[in-house]
């Protein structure tokens, strides 16, 4: 469980790195205000892109392009390990409040499985 929680803060810190680092090179490339800057980047990690608001410089231009590869692969990494990590701590004890709803004989989790699983990937 601490190498979910590990992996879970290292994915954190990676979007929020990338966050502050675009922040201040729109900041200072694209002229936009930090709201602009994040709002910006939260579409195009979440691939939603509604289009009103768009680098107007080449080197804005292709800090997107280059951001959007790095940014859309943490993100879904950071998807990803959030649901390693509600796998292993939550699902467990749901799977044991739903046995004792149906009166169920509750059965220990076995939470090295995921461990090993989260390890191959």
């Amino acid at each position: 469980m601490d190498e979910l929680r590990k992996r879970l803060f290292f994915s954190v810190l990676l979007v929020l790195i990338i966050y502050a680092v675009r922040v201040l090179l729109y900041e200072n490339v694209e002229g936009w205000d930090w709201i602009n800057s994040v709002y910006f980047m939260t579409a195009t990690i979440t691939t939603v892109g509604y289009g009103d608001v768009v680098p107007h410089t080449d080197i804005g231009k292709l800090m997107t392009v280059a951001f959007s590869w790095v940014g859309i692969s943490i993100g879904f990494y950071l998807i990803y390990t959030i649901s390693m990590y509600r796998e292993a701590a939550f699902d467990p004890k749901l799977r044991g409040l739903m046995s004792k709803i149906r009166g169920e004989k509750e059965e220990k989790p076995d939470v090295s499985k995921y461990m090993r699983r989260a390890d191959r990937k």
